[in-house]
């Protein structure tokens, strides 16, 4: 029986998110488990193409080269899901090249999975597991990258990784001394804007930001951010 459309956006959306939000992750290539050092993540092309960013020597980079298959497992990291829920994809690795590493400076080596199937399976709390296999087509369309698991990793990210740009950021939109602000969250982060809230002295504060226009994209919504909030945010 055909899933009405509707219902494969919404499949397709739930398959991005836990691609952009996963709490772990393995993978088999040729049918052998690959070991991810502790912490590895996985990025995602606004297509839908998950990459890891390899030292050149890894089995993942050497396996690229000749375009092994591989079969990457994800487990949702995605808040406010019922039940559990997890990510299949199948697909062909492809060596994209070298390049320097932001944080350490080291050379990487960019590996990407190109899809062949992707499967999302759903362990509802009650009542038995359900596998979806999901269109190609909806996966990689470009409409899902601003899904909900990559707002919330953005969120994660940005107060984790960033609050001295964030109390820089509060400290201009509500005239304070920095040193006044013990700490900044941001929330419900969307497309349209965001939600700061902080503590000073006096008590925690809260103020919604709405964007000059809506983000069309996953680097739309970071210059947006770093536009309305601070330059250094990424």
């Amino acid at each position: 029986m055909a899933r009405p459309r509707e219902m494969l956006e919404d499949v397709a959306a739930q398959a991005r998110s836990i691609l952009s939000c996963p709490a772990d992750l393995t993978m088999t290539i040729d049918g052998r488990p690959t070991r991810f050092a502790p912490g590895a993540q996985v990025a995602a092309h606004e297509d839908g193409r998950p990459s890891f960013a390899c030292h050149p020597d890894d089995a993942m980079s050497t396996a690229a080269r000749r375009g092994a298959t591989a079969v990457l497992t994800l487990d949702s990291g995605v808040t406010g899901s019922v039940g559990h829920a997890s990510l299949v994809v199948t697909g062909r690795l492809v060596a994209r090249g070298g390049f320097d590493c932001d944080c350490c400076g080291d050379v990487r080596e960019r590996v990407d999975l190109e899809p062949v199937s992707v499967l999302l399976v759903l362990r509802p709390g009650t009542g038995p597991e359900e596998q979806i296999a999901v269109p190609l087509e909806e996966f990689r369309d470009r409409a899902h990258s601003l899904n909900r698991g990559h707002l919330q990793r953005s969120t994660e990210h940005a107060n984790t990784c960033h609050q001295p740009e964030l109390r820089l950021a509060v400290a201009a939109l509500a005239q304070l001394h920095v040193a006044d602000i013990a700490g900044v969250t941001l929330s419900d982060l969307s497309p349209r804007g965001v939600v700061i809230a902080w503590v000073t002295l006096d008590g925690a504060h809260q103020r919604a930001l709405r964007f000059s226009r809506p983000a069309r994209s996953v680097h739309d919504l970071g210059s947006l951010l770093r536009f309305h909030l601070h330059h250094g945010l990424c």
